[in-house]
């Protein structure tokens, strides 16, 4: 792999997805142009799609395009005071990212589903810790849900504008793989072994990311230790999705 290539750069993007990593880029590289303009600078945003899309893998991506640290919040385990407790630790080592996955799992609108005795987390108690007294600046949180209905307006819904700047500022829906996606994955993934490609994103048409990322996976460590699957000895002759590879670098 080219030394140049990032973690960013091994991902299929949707349009939405690569739109949120150029503002992600821009929003690092403008510190001071958001406190001369008195700008919080600080972004949130909302990962919504089906389990499989790669929102988590474009979350952590990311992080490491952007060179912050990642703290993960498990708030199915936490109580109010200790999240408030982690979440003013995280503060203190910013810029840095916050991850919450699954927030679905754990708040059903504002109803804690996961906790079903003794005390657990509250949603005005999250709502505080996200844009609460103390300053966030340096901050970017990703939440991930499967979901997306069963997020509160006071977090943030979808429109042009956000619906609550200062907690989520985007909603980006992760959608499945198109053809150009999944040429991309199996180009990388497969590299050495071309004749197999067109075979391959045929074969996982309907897979979700993760699958196909899969499915690509397998069947390199197949070729690579000569053990081809018996199914299929030769690729198979498929339509030509017209969608011509190319290698993506760093710019400097």
């Amino acid at each position: 792999m080219d030394e140049t290539t990032t973690a960013i750069d091994r991902l299929a993007l949707s349009g939405a997805s690569a739109e949120m990593i150029r503002e992600a880029r821009r929003w690092r590289a403008t510190e001071e142009w958001h406190r001369e303009r008195g700008l919080p600078w600080r972004r949130g945003y909302l990962l919504f799609g089906a389990p499989g899309t790669g929102k988590t893998a474009l979350a952590r991506a990311l992080a490491e395009d952007l060179d912050l640290p990642v703290f993960v919040f498990n708030l199915a385990s936490l109580r109010n005071d200790e999240l408030q407790s982690a979440w003013n630790q995280m503060l203190g080592d910013v810029p840095c990212m916050a991850l919450i996955e699954d927030i679905d799992a754990v708040f059903d609108q504002r109803k804690n589903i996961a906790v079903t005795s003794g005390p657990g987390l509250t949603f005005d108690c999250l709502l505080n810790c996200l844009d609460g007294i103390q300053r966030a600046d340096g901050l970017i949180l990703i939440m991930t849900t499967n979901h997306l209905q069963k997020i509160d307006p006071a977090l943030g819904q979808p429109h042009s504008v956000a619906s609550r700047p200062g907690r989520i500022d985007r909603v980006i829906r992760m959608s499945g793989l198109d053809d150009h996606g999944r040429e991309k994955l199996a180009t990388r993934i497969l590299r050495g072994y071309p004749a197999w490609i067109t075979s391959v994103c045929h074969d996982g048409l309907s897979d979700t990311l993760a699958q196909f990322q899969e499915r690509c996976g397998r069947l390199a460590l197949q070729l690579h230790y000569q053990d081809a699957p018996t199914v299929c000895q030769e690729p198979v002759e498929v339509k030509n999705f017209g969608i011509r590879s190319e290698s993506v670098t760093r710019r400097s």
